[in-house]
């Protein structure tokens, strides 16, 4: 469950965001294939459990800027293997927080160029990061490129075929570690508005 408020401010508006849910989660660690399979912990096999789950964000926008700063998760949990049950680590050095920015230029009125990039790190951690950007054409066509830090470059183009149906396409490659594995993984997108009232495309940026 969501629940969001907004709040004008100057020429923009500032909305405040608070999600709530259940995680159900059961593992069976004795059915892993290990190095050491008379390793203790790899024996224990949890029950299943539910546990709750919370998180926060902020979102400011006007009409060719947007910035958003969120807490994806609000209590972390871990297992306790004395126990035999997860426990709450309430550690806030422990969460991840999310930066996430953008602006839409127009550069003529039939074109658009929005760059973009979201921020992901936990103190201690190593910081992430995605840059992207991407044109709009008519603001019926996108085409842009994403580069996610020593991970994967990301390639997207999408359409608009009327004012209900978007179709888009993703490819992803990874040239980490998982470039071993896989040369690439390929996304499609279909997207159905079922109700609107204007017969017209949202003019909404953000």
């Amino acid at each position: 469950a969501n629940y969001s408020y907004k709040v004008p401010v100057g020429k923009g508006t500032l909305s405040f965001g608070l999600g709530a849910g259940i995680t159900v989660t059961n593992t069976a660690w004795s059915k892993l294939i290990v190095l050491d399979p008379e390793d203790d912990f790899i024996l224990i096999d949890s029950k299943g459990f539910v546990v709750p789950g919370f998180s926060f964000g902020t979102f400011y926008s006007e009409k060719n800027f947007f910035a958003a700063v969120s807490i994806p998760k609000l209590l972390g949990y871990k297992y306790d293997f004395g126990k035999s049950k997860y426990v709450v680590n309430g550690n806030m050095g422990e969460y991840y927080y999310l930066l996430n920015t953008g602006y839409l230029f127009n550069l003529s009125p039939y074109l658009k160029f929005m760059p973009s990039t979201l921020i992901a790190f936990s103190p201690g951690d190593k910081v992430l990061y995605d840059v992207n950007a991407h044109f709009r054409i008519m603001d019926r066509f996108w085409a842009g490129a994403a580069y996610r830090n020593n991970r994967s470059l990301v390639g997207l183009f999408q359409i608009q075929l009327n004012d209900q149906i978007r179709f888009g396409y993703t490819y992803d490659y990874d040239f980490a570690k998982l470039q071993t594995y896989s040369s690439g993984s390929h996304e499609i997108m279909l997207r159905y508005e079922f109700r609107y009232k204007v017969q017209a495309i949202s003019p909404l940026n953000f």
